[in-house]
């Protein structure tokens, strides 16, 4: 048997801690401790994309993953350069959606296509804009300074 305490604490929380989505309350469920007023509604924010992709890169992208037809998007990862140097460097990769893993973020190309960011990139490449270079025919990632940040080549 329960001391009395914890069926005032369970009342309690009962009164005053539940949500529209509480069938046995119904949908305009009343708080009593505020004189009959409504309970506020929970607010549903979207998340702002972790990166901006300028549209001169999202066709880039685009042209890339329809010659793949089993890709998922495109990967951005932060890794050690490829040829050896001592240095952490930014790549992008196609992936199909087995290699995608979950901690890995998406920000979306096309209706089913993404540009992945991965979890050891995200922090990185936080509020960055990814763009195309036309000069050099690659993609490029800029800092919210203008800043271009190490690539892979």
């Amino acid at each position: 048997m329960l001391p009395q305490a914890c069926f005032a604490t369970i009342n309690y929380r009962k009164k005053f801690f539940h949500t529209d989505s509480d069938p046995k309350l119904g949908k305009n469920s009343v708080n009593e401790k505020d004189d009959g007023k409504p309970l506020a509604k929970k607010r549903i924010s979207v998340r702002k994309a972790p990166v901006e992709i300028t549209d001169l890169a999202k066709r880039f992208f685009l042209t890339a993953l329809l010659s793949k037809p089993e890709a998922a998007g495109i990967m951005l990862k932060y890794q050690q350069h490829s040829g050896g140097e001592p240095r952490m460097v930014l790549s992008f990769e196609i992936v199909t959606s087995e290699e995608v893993q979950k901690l890995d973020e998406p920000v979306s190309l096309d209706k089913n296509l993404f540009l992945f960011i991965h979890a050891s990139a995200f922090m990185k490449v936080l509020g960055c804009t990814v763009d195309f270079d036309r000069n050099r025919g690659l993609p490029v990632v800029f800092d919210k300074e203008g800043n271009e940040l190490d690539p892979n080549f």
